[in-house]
């Protein structure tokens, strides 16, 4: 686990893109439970937040995450991160601020093989087929 800033490194010839606040505050909250992570690492072709093992954890702050544009985004690469074999776990930013330790309960659920919340404004009935039936198995 990385704590120091600059420890992580930049994902398959990538430059860090600067944290927002709400990158920020999932790393807080990963590094006080002991969870280790690649910062800003890379899932089927996409950039994520914080990977953790087999798990992209994304938080996904309401303002951007409500327009259409972001959605369309979204709309691609959760099948390919999906794919990928890596389980998407989106939160809400309000996640991450009011409620950390249900935030670090849903970390530890997916890197169990368990999907407990769904945060994403894609639904997953939207979702291609063969995705849709992954992403309702981990949530079981």
């Amino acid at each position: 686990m990385a704590t120091a800033a600059g420890a992580y490194g930049a994902s398959a010839g990538q430059e860090e893109a600067p944290l927002n606040r709400n990158e920020e505050r999932l790393e807080e909250i990963l590094n006080k439970a002991g969870i280790p992570f690649e910062r800003q690492g890379r899932a089927g072709g996409h950039r994520i937040d914080c990977l953790i093992g087999n798990v992209a954890a994304d938080v996904n702050g309401v303002f951007w995450h409500s327009k259409p544009k972001v959605i369309a985004c979204d709309r691609v690469k959760l099948p390919r991160v999906v794919r990928a074999g890596v389980i998407p776990l989106g939160l809400w930013d309000r996640r991450v601020w009011k409620t950390p330790e249900f935030a670090i309960e849903c970390v530890r659920k997916a890197l169990d093989g368990k999907l407990p919340v769904w945060d994403w404004n894609v639904p997953i009935e939207e979702l291609p087929e063969d995705i849709r039936e992954q992403v309702v198995a981990w949530m079981r």
